[in-house]
């Protein structure tokens, strides 16, 4: 009798676990990084130093690259002495209308000269925003003569060596690539009739190598893939400081 009445129980505990198996879907996945950025420069010049490779961690605001900029700095000098030679022709210009428009008001100056006054004052604003934006674009070449780290990263690629020129166009070469160092994504493809299933921020478990990182649902795609016809789902995760690498296989977990 004792025993007819462990059956059931032991029954209902099979029928308990049963639900559990059933609830944690599996889907096999594929690594990407979370943020990448593509750095080039748009100024032309000689490289004098590549100071990272693929692999290299770095933080935000490294020099990752730098051109020979000792022309580039002296080009600055310049227009910045241009800047304040037109600023003072400006300022006196502009005293000069203002003590003309009083004369004028008293009838004591004569229209000729009241609008030689006026071309005076606009021949030196147009001079001073000349030279600013000389001053400016100097500036910019002086400030993109470097390439810094955008973020916390690693860096994945490296197309340029020292002593390259790099030539300036509409499209700048890729010289360096960084991806974001503690944060990936797992990307898996799922039905039009699963969809419903995922939303941004469900929970989800990342499994990489054997290691397990906790993540959760950061993209549903609207639109399918033209190969599979199925849809994209991004689970977004943080590393935990470990090094993985875009396209490594894995497995995501979502309840």
């Amino acid at each position: 009798m004792k025993r007819g009445v462990k059956l059931p129980i032991a029954m209902a505990a099979v029928f308990l676990l049963v639900p559990l198996a059933v609830w944690a879907a599996e889907y096999d996945a594929q690594l990407d990084w979370n943020r990448k950025a593509k750095l080039s420069t748009p100024v032309s010049g000689v490289v004098a130093k590549v100071q990272v490779r693929p692999g290299d961690r770095v933080i935000e605001g490294d020099v990752l690259l730098q051109l020979d900029n000792g022309v580039i700095k002296a080009n600055v000098e310049k227009p910045k002495a241009d800047v304040q030679h037109y600023e003072r022709l400006y300022q006196e210009a502009e005293r000069e209308l203002e003590r003309h428009q009083e004369l004028y008001d008293r009838t004591v100056l004569s229209d000729h000269e009241l609008e030689l006054a006026h071309i005076a004052f606009t021949q030196a604003a147009a001079q001073l925003k000349t030279a600013e934006a000389a001053l400016a674009k100097a500036e910019f070449d002086l400030r993109h003569s470097e390439i810094k780290a955008p973020f916390n990263g690693i860096v994945v690629l490296r197309q340029v060596n020292e002593g390259e020129t790099i030539i300036s166009s509409d499209t700048p070469p890729l010289l360096i690539e960084v991806a974001e160092a503690d944060a990936m994504i797992a990307s898996f493809q799922v039905s039009g009739g699963q969809l419903g299933n995922f939303k941004n921020g469900d929970k989800a478990t990342v499994n990489v190598g054997g290691r397990q990182y906790a993540g959760e649902v950061s993209a549903v795609g609207f639109e399918p893939i033209a190969k599979s016809g199925k849809y994209l789902i991004n689970v977004r995760f943080n590393t935990k400081g470990r090094l993985l690498r875009a396209g490594r296989p894995a497995k995501v977990n979502v309840p």
